[in-house]
């Protein structure tokens, strides 16, 4: 994020040139990663490069792709075991490429070992997704159990008429 005074806008549009458009900016970090799959000479590395493909298609869009890139990734076995803690693209992007059963196993994985309401959030949408509204229900309520008043597990409850 940028913080600057509005009478400047023109100066840092000037300076971020083409990344300032929002697309073109996803754009070039999505040429870039594609290009550092392929130059990382680590495994760990690659790791990394595909994750950072995935969430640069996410931001475009293009979930189908970036679940495809998120599983090139976790292919690798090197990504840190709390990554899901901090980056939940690959929740959103299995999610809207309705591979519920992927949210599902993945969000378990990280709730066995920590509570993160990001976690019981998608996993929520996955059941909800599969019918299971009452395990849904019970997920977001954890959400907000891990963070009270959070406002998109009230909503997702306000959804399912569920009350918190």
């Amino acid at each position: 994020m940028i913080v600057y005074p509005n009478e400047r806008a023109a100066d840092v549009v000037n300076l971020l040139g083409p990344n300032a458009d929002a697309n073109a900016n996803y754009m070039n970090a999505l040429a870039k990663a594609q290009a550092e799959t392929q130059s990382m000479p680590t495994n760990e590395q690659k790791a990394f490069a595909w994750f950072n493909v995935g969430t640069s298609l996410n931001s475009l869009g293009r979930y189908e792709d970036a679940a495809k890139a998120y599983d090139q990734a976790r292919a690798f076995n090197e990504l840190p075991w709390r990554m899901l803690w901090y980056q939940t693209g690959p929740y959103r992007a299995y999610y809207q490429a309705k591979r519920y059963d992927d949210v599902i196993s993945l969000s378990s994985s990280v709730l066995n070992l920590v509570e993160i309401e990001e976690s019981y959030y998608w996993r929520g949408w996955a059941f909800y997704s599969q019918g299971y509204v009452e395990a849904a229900a019970n997920d977001f309520r954890a959400a907000l159990k891990a963070h009270p008043n959070w406002g998109p597990a009230l909503d997702a409850l306000n959804t399912l008429g569920a009350t918190p």
